[in-house]
């Protein structure tokens, strides 16, 4: 019908003000229009067919590596699973990076013109911040073995193309802001970063 031609989007300072909580309800109902969108459905929601992406990546000979408490639905169709003691993600993606430098991934990543970097000469101190935090160190603590999180880098880095994805369950957590903050580090030093086949930076809308 031509009124659900209206659309409407509710972001989150609407739940932050009182007056939107106690008007947009009867604003809604006048307008009538059933395409009614938020930042919950836009953001959160699990995407209807995210389960056909993942499995179009495997038949493509691709590799999805979930990393989480639950064994979930994503997990049931991945092609590995590694169960990780809930709110230590921060330890496993520290120990990720500090992989990354030690096996020389990040020097091959500068080597092959990454442009992300060389719009942050700041990067090379990186490597610094995450010496301390080798992958045997937190293998006891994350539940994931040294060996594994070295394979998983290795594979990582040599993959023709590959990238390193996190969303509310490493945000919504002890440390989640410095977790989402490394593992857009991890993309930036391997050369993931506005890459095709890594984290793309999407056309604006406007």
């Amino acid at each position: 019908m031509v009124k659900n031609a209206f659309g409407i989007y509710l972001g989150n300072p609407n739940v932050h003000n009182l007056g939107d909580m106690l008007t947009i309800k009867h604003l809604l109902t006048s307008i009538k229009t059933r395409s009614r969108f938020s930042a919950t459905s836009i953001d959160q929601l699990p995407a209807s067919n995210m389960r056909q992406k993942l499995k179009d990546i495997k038949a493509r000979d691709g590799k999805v590596v979930v990393i989480d408490p639950r064994r979930t639905e994503t997990a049931d169709i991945a092609s590995e699973h590694h169960f990780i003691r809930p709110a230590t993600d921060v330890l496993l993606l520290l120990a990720m990076l500090n992989e990354i430098y030690l096996q020389g991934y990040a020097g091959k990543a500068r080597a092959n013109n990454n442009r992300a970097a060389a719009l942050a000469p700041e990067i090379e101190r990186i490597a610094d911040f995450a010496k301390d935090y080798s992958a045997e160190s937190v293998a006891e603590i994350n539940g994931i073995a040294a060996s594994e999180i070295k394979r998983l880098v290795k594979e990582f880095c040599e993959a023709e193309s590959s990238v390193c994805y996190g969303r509310m369950g490493v945000s919504v957590q002890e440390f989640g802001l410095l977790s989402q903050y490394l593992i857009m580090l991890i993309n930036i030093v391997t050369g993931r970063l506005d890459e095709v086949g890594g984290l793309m930076f999407p056309n604006p809308a406007v």
